[in-house]
């Protein structure tokens, strides 16, 4: 199965949003090298990656065979007065790919006349988190 997935063109994988999730989802499995931090570098941390890696694809297995549900949220929320301060876990490779991934999914909807201009805008503003996240990873991995 490893060496049928790992065959797969380019072309595939960016051919539509099911195959451009799991594309993404390869990049939590695949190693890091040198100048990660060594705590990213360690089977506790291939584990874990495996394991987000293993829940997202449960849950798009979920919501696309078993069935099709409209998606939403529910509206308001808390938002704290001093954001707490974090850490952002440089995988590069999967910011990337998230990045286009919902830029695709942004561009196919728009040209079906079936994308909202709310969703545009979300859409938008977590592209530019993705390519924040890109930009704090690449700093921090050149500490």
């Amino acid at each position: 199965m490893k060496e049928k997935f790992d065959s797969l063109p380019d072309e595939t994988w960016r051919s539509n949003l099911y195959y451009g999730w799991l594309w993404t989802l390869k990049a939590l499995t695949e190693p890091f090298g040198d100048g990660y931090p060594s705590f990213m570098t360690n089977q506790a941390w291939q584990d874990k990656s495996l394991n987000t890696a293993l829940a997202s694809w449960a849950e798009l297995r979920h919501n696309t065979v078993l069935y099709g549900k409209q998606s939403g949220a529910e509206m308001g929320g808390w938002i704290p007065e001093e954001l707490p301060k974090g850490y952002v876990e440089p995988n590069i490779g999967v910011y990337e790919r998230l990045l286009w991934l919902t830029g695709y999914a942004r561009e196919n909807l728009a040209e079906r006349n079936i994308l909202p201009g709310e969703l545009e805008d979300k859409m938008e503003e977590f592209e530019d988190l993705l390519q924040f996240l890109i930009d704090c990873s690449v700093k921090e991995l050149r500490k």
